[in-house]
């Protein structure tokens, strides 16, 4: 069975607008005229959320542009603070009063700490401090954080009041939702969204074809793209995607795109119903891949 795409819940990611990013991205940093393109349509189409960081090169300041063209105001838009690394505490602290200045017409709604290490780190609490602050002021409505490790949200979740988190999901990643940490999620009222539901576009690749950094990962990926194909007669990219978009603990998925045409594609994918098939089918290939296949931070 297929059920109708759910443009309500994803994210357009703007990774793309501010610098290279993707290890299948063969188009390099979008061209401010497709970013517009891309807007233009997400909107058109029903996409109501943003996300961003300044991390993310010049996708601040491109998005503040373009969306002042198009006169669009009705974004709910993520963005999310500096990293430590290389920088300072008081670079970081500033940073989050230009995002606001950059993005505040446009609808800066939530601001994510992007770093896990950087929260619980000595300068956690300083960094929270700011960001509740800019919550009292009313220069945003949410705070949360993005999280890599399950253990590092476990400890942010006795320390901070989390009222968002991001965390990667996909057919290859399930960590963050176990009962233990659904129920937290419930219990504390913490909205999820999901990010790295392609795998930076792997899922779209062939296992035969793979960007040199990641042919460690071929078995898996021919393993999940053979138990998919039987399964749903669909792609490893149409599973997760549906496995993020039908489940009921995520609430955004988020993804990127580099040209309007693949937006248009990637909203032409069905969705497909839980297969009890596939379900038994991915145990023995989650238990069985490298990590490193589900953390991009490792590809190098």
């Amino acid at each position: 069975m297929k059920a109708k795409l759910r443009v309500s819940q994803m994210t357009l990611g703007t990774a793309q607008f501010g610098l290279n990013y993707g290890i299948t991205n063969t188009q390099g940093q979008v061209h401010p005229l497709e970013a517009k393109s891309i807007l233009s349509e997400a909107h058109l189409q029903g996409i109501r959320t943003l996300d961003t960081a300044p991390a993310y090169g010049t996708s601040e300041e491109v998005l503040s542009e373009l969306l002042g063209q198009l006169n669009i105001r009705d974004f709910r838009i993520i963005s999310k603070t500096l990293p430590l690394a290389g920088g300072s505490l008081d670079a970081t602290i500033a940073r989050l009063d230009q995002s606001v200045a950059l993005l505040g017409d446009y609808g800066l709604d939530t601001i994510f700490v992007h770093h896990e290490d950087d929260l619980l780190g000595p300068d956690g609490e300083r960094i929270w401090k700011s960001l509740e602050d800019l919550k009292a002021r009313g220069k945003i409505k949410r705070i949360g954080a993005s999280f890599y490790t399950v253990g590092k949200l476990k400890s942010a979740l006795e320390k901070f009041a989390l009222e968002v988190i991001q965390v990667p999901f996909n057919a290859l990643d399930r960590r963050f939702l176990s009962e233990d940490l659904i129920n937290k999620y419930q219990n504390h009222r913490i909205e999820v969204h999901a990010r790295s539901l392609f795998l930076q576009g792997l899922l779209f690749s062939s296992p035969n074809h793979l960007p040199a950094k990641t042919v460690f990962a071929q078995k898996t990926l021919l393993a999940l793209k053979n138990l998919a194909e039987s399964s749903y007669q669909q792609s490893p990219a149409v599973v997760s995607l549906s496995q993020g978009l039908l489940n009921q603990t995520i609430s955004k998925c988020v993804f990127g795109v580099t040209t309007r045409k693949e937006l248009l594609e990637l909203l032409e994918l069905p969705l497909v119903l839980r297969s009890e098939e596939f379900e038994r089918g991915i145990l023995p290939i989650l238990e069985s891949q490298d990590p490193r296949t589900i953390d991009p931070r490792t590809w190098k």
